[in-house]
């Protein structure tokens, strides 16, 4: 298939490796699902030279050993630029992706839930802090960022490219990259997690993108409480060149 631009394939098997060689002009994957069923102990490698962006709808995969060999999924995918990743990510998959994106669209999905919560891994921040150089992210999680975790987002990491963020995920995360983003214009919050509040604790220091780049900010599944009415009066005092707020109600 000399000629193919788009793939779209619903299950991964061990077959796609030898199918993406003879796609030579292949721009676009999508895979609707891969699943420990797919792999029965044998790996699966995604490969290319030309593919540029690759859409994953459902990844249940988690790394087997079988007879002292491992299986699991290998990416190796030089030229991608956009990934949409949803499902139960692993480390396996994660660390395998180029550093350098133009954009991408991620969904964490926590695969163990224990009464204290689920934390990201050491791999799954580290693939987060590769994002720094995105110009838009769009990031969903249920996991949790904690400054008592054993695993946090360093310091130093900055996001200055950053103009465009869409994000839900819990509210420490969510601050320490509006935080670490001085030149965003564009915040779309899906939900307004408690701990977002701290903003509006003296004396912490207002994110330098409020006060001089950020234009319009969009609430998703506003539920009119308290937290999301204290946030909005602080984004209209401090919100120097904020001209657009707009609100999506819970309910109709």
């Amino acid at each position: 298939m000399p000629n193919l631009k788009r793939l779209e394939i619903f299950s991964v098997d061990s077959g796609v490796t030898n199918l993406l060689p003879g796609c030579p002009a292949l721009k676009e994957l999508m895979i609707m699902e891969i699943t420990e069923d797919n792999l029965q102990y044998m790996g699966v490698t995604i490969q290319s030279a030309t593919i540029t962006s690759l859409i994953i709808k459902n990844s249940t995969v988690h790394t087997s050993e079988c007879y002292g060999k491992v299986y699991g999924v290998k990416i190796n995918l030089p030229q991608l630029r956009y990934p949409q990743i949803q499902g139960c990510l692993t480390n396996e998959i994660i660390s395998q992706l180029p550093a350098s994106l133009a954009e991408t669209d991620v969904s964490f999905k926590m695969n163990i839930t224990t009464e204290e919560g689920c934390y990201y891994s050491e791999c799954e921040l580290y693939f987060i802090e590769s994002l720094s150089n995105l110009k838009c992210l769009k990031f969903s999680s249920d996991k949790m960022h904690s400054e008592n975790a054993n695993f946090r987002l360093r310091e130093f990491i900055r996001f200055d490219n950053l103009t465009k963020l869409d994000i839900s995920a819990d509210g420490v995360l969510v601050k320490k990259i509006i935080e670490s983003a001085d030149n965003l214009e564009v915040i779309i919050l899906r939900e307004v997690d408690v701990h977002l509040r701290d903003w509006l604790e003296p004396p912490k220091q207002v994110p330098r993108c409020l006060s001089s780049h950020l234009k319009k900010v969009r609430i998703d599944n506003f539920a009119s409480t308290m937290p999301e009415f204290e946030l909005l009066q602080y984004l209209i005092r401090n919100g120097r060149v904020l001209n657009k707020i707009e609100i999506i109600s819970l309910t109709p």
